[in-house]
C-alpha cells in the first residue's frame, strides 16, 4: 500500500520535474488559436469570419435609399435642362446683335459706292442685305438666296430738320434699320432682332 502511493507521488514529482518515466504518455500541447481578423479579407477573395459581411449590411445603402437618391437627382436636373435650350436662344441673340453692330462700318462704305453724290437731295432709301456671319453685303434683291439675307439692311434719308439734307448743310444722314433672320423669320427665342443708328455721308 505505501509502495503504489510512494510510487504514485514519484511520478507526479518526475513530471513536475519534466522528466518522463519510461512508457509513460506524452501529454498533449495544445496550440493557441490565432485569432482572426474581420476586417481583413482571406487569400481566396472571402472574409474569414461574418463581421465583415454584417458591417457592409449596417454601414451600405439599401435599394430604396439608392432610388429615393436618384430620383431627387432627377427632379433637381429637369429644370436645368428646361434651361439648357433659352440659354442656347439667348447666345444667338446676342451672337447675331453682335454681328449687326459690326456691320457699321460695312454700310457706310457701301452707301458711299451705292450712293452717288448727284443723288443726294432726292435721295430716300436703299435696302442692302447680309449673311448671318456678316459677310456678303449686297444690294436686296428678291432672287437673293435666304443665306445671304440673313439681315436685312435698310438705309432711308431723314426728311425732319436739322438732320435732313440741304445746300447750306451737305450732309447727307441715314437711318439704318436692320432686322433678323430675313424679312419674317423669328430667333430661336421666337423674337425678331432689330438694331437702329445713324451714319453721315458727306460729298
Amino acid at each position: 500500500m505505501n509502495t503504489a502511493v510512494h510510487g504514485s507521488r514519484v511520478s507526479r514529482r518526475a513530471s513536475a520535474g519534466g522528466t518522463q518515466p519510461a512508457g509513460a504518455p506524452q501529454p498533449r500541447t495544445l496550440t493557441p488559436r490565432r485569432p482572426v481578423r474581420s476586417d481583413i479579407a482571406a487569400e481566396d477573395g472571402k472574409f474569414p469570419a461574418t463581421g465583415m459581411k454584417e458591417k457592409d449590411r449596417r454601414e451600405g445603402f439599401s435599394l430604396i435609399e439608392v432610388v429615393f437618391a436618384v430620383g431627387l437627382l432627377v427632379l433637381a436636373a429637369i429644370p436645368l435642362l428646361a434651361l439648357l435650350p433659352v440659354a442656347d436662344g439667348l447666345e444667338a441673340e446676342a451672337r447675331d446683335f453682335g454681328t449687326a453692330a459690326s456691320l457699321a462700318e460695312s454700310i457706310r462704305l457701301e452707301a458711299e459706292y451705292l450712293i452717288p453724290v448727284a443723288d443726294f437731295p432726292d435721295f430716300e432709301e436703299l435696302p442692302l442685305a447680309a449673311a448671318r456671319d456678316g459677310t456678303g453685303l449686297q444690294p436686296f434683291t428678291a432672287e437673293l438666296p435666304a443665306a445671304a439675307g440673313y439681315f436685312r439692311v435698310n438705309l432711308a434719308a431723314t426728311a425732319s430738320a436739322p438732320l435732313d439734307y440741304s445746300p447750306d448743310n451737305p450732309l447727307l444722314v441715314l437711318q439704318v434699320r436692320i432686322t433678323w433672320p430675313g424679312s419674317a423669320g423669328t430667333t430661336a427665342a421666337g423674337r425678331r432682332g432689330e438694331l437702329q443708328f445713324f451714319i453721315g455721308l458727306r460729298p
